[in-house]
């Protein structure tokens, strides 16, 4: 292909293809071709925005009018964004033969032999222009555009943004300048959240796409809620499945089961534990373990679960599977005139656990009783793989 030299912009409204020396224009066969794959890429009529404000008289040579009055009447494209023109005899071009063809989304006319030349479309005022450039930025398409030298609207000014959906190799760059204008007053299209800037197919697209991101975010959190029912079914199951390990010997006190909210954060910590251990093991382990404290620190953890940062121990929260021991530790913390504490009933997951007083220990060596209760009379366990599952009010 021979080297482009400069050349000055066409003053005719029409669309253009860049020969060696100067823009050439297509045949009213090729424009309606071209002007229909835009369309059909766009959503817009091209035509309309070639005819502009000084829409031309119907049958006036050179006329857009002419070559399509309204709507492009010719056939859609079979491969979507290239458009044929067959055989052309335009300055240089053709003199091979072969077929020509134009990429939409490119912007250049594409020879039998592959060599790709800039496609210019000339409107006849600004504002057609600027329209045409909007729905090409809009589409991801792109394409040369300019207003006729021998527009009086052209203005002077700062370059749009929107300008610069120029594409090369070109060796003379042609923007067109326009002053900034005032954002424009919200109007009904834009009320419910469309823009009457953009061609409707891609104001459906777009809203399209948002309706499939969030239908794949209630997805995700609905496959999120299920996991968590999973494992805290797993959980109850455990529970149900050893009713003696619910302490009912202190006569004065009142026990109550803790409900659980998938939504609150240390359900949510525990069920992330939860599925961590199960993807390691194969399977979720839960034991359960008591906690004496006193009935204030116990409503706190049964509120909010329990808290590495108030953390007494030094390996973590520790559980006992006696009873009694942990009853010392509710009148420890609790005790005094009037009573003041609690035993909790926890659900642990057995992948939590550090270890035995001040040796840590790995999760393997932990046992549990017949009752499903841990052997060991201390044990400490990560505060995220605990769980409360009954309050046990007032046992001294």
């Amino acid at each position: 292909m021979c080297p482009l030299r400069p050349c000055s912009n066409p003053t005719a409204v029409g669309v253009f293809v860049r020969d060696t020396a100067s823009w050439i224009r297509y045949s009213p066969q090729a424009t309606e071709k071209i002007l229909a794959g835009y369309s059909e890429l766009l959503g817009v009529s091209v035509s309309d925005l070639l005819a502009g404000e000084r829409a031309a008289k119907d049958g006036e040579p050179g006329s857009p009018r002419s070559v399509i009055p309204g709507e492009p009447r010719a056939s859609r494209s079979p491969e979507p964004g290239r458009v044929d023109l067959g055989s052309l005899g335009l300055g240089s071009l053709g003199l091979g033969g072969g077929g020509y063809a134009v990429d939409t989304a490119a912007g250049t006319q594409v020879s039998p032999r592959g060599f790709e030349r800039p496609v210019l479309f000339v409107f006849p005022d600004a504002d057609s222009r600027e329209r045409f450039a909007r729905a090409l930025e809009a589409g991801d398409a792109k394409c040369e555009c300019a207003v006729a030298a021998d527009d009086a609207k052209r203005s002077r000014g700062i370059v749009p943004a929107v300008s610069r959906v120029l594409l090369g190799p070109v060796v003379a760059v042609f923007r067109v300048f326009r002053k900034k204008k005032p954002p424009p007053s919200p109007s009904a299209g834009e009320s419910n959240g469309s823009c009457s800037c953009l061609p409707a197919a891609l104001t459906r697209r777009k809203a399209a796409k948002a309706a499939r991101a969030a239908a794949a975010l209630r997805a995700k959190d609905e496959e999120e809620k299920n996991k968590a029912k999973e494992v805290l079914g797993k959980v109850r199951k455990v529970l149900e499945a050893n009713p003696n390990s619910v302490p009912t010997c202190y006569t004065n006190a009142e026990v109550s089961e803790v409900t659980l909210d998938t939504e609150s954060p240390h359900v949510k910590r525990f069920v992330e534990q939860a599925l961590e251990a199960s993807s390691r093991s194969g399977d979720l382990d839960i034991v359960l373990g008591y906690h004496g404290t006193s009935i204030d620190r116990a409503e706190a953890i049964v509120a909010g679960g329990f808290c590495k940062t108030k953390r007494v121990a030094p390996l973590g929260a520790y559980f006992s599977g006696a009873l009694s021991e942990s009853y010392q530790y509710a009148l420890r913390h609790g005790g005094g005139i009037g009573g003041g504490g609690s035993i909790l009933l926890v659900g642990l997951i057995r992948d939590g656990y550090v270890g035995e007083n001040r040796s840590k220990r790995s999760p393997d060596s932990l046992c549990r009783l017949a009752g499903g209760q841990i052997s060991e009379r201390t044990a400490a366990f990560k505060e995220r793989a605990c769980l409360p599952l009954v309050h046990v009010r007032g046992v001294c």
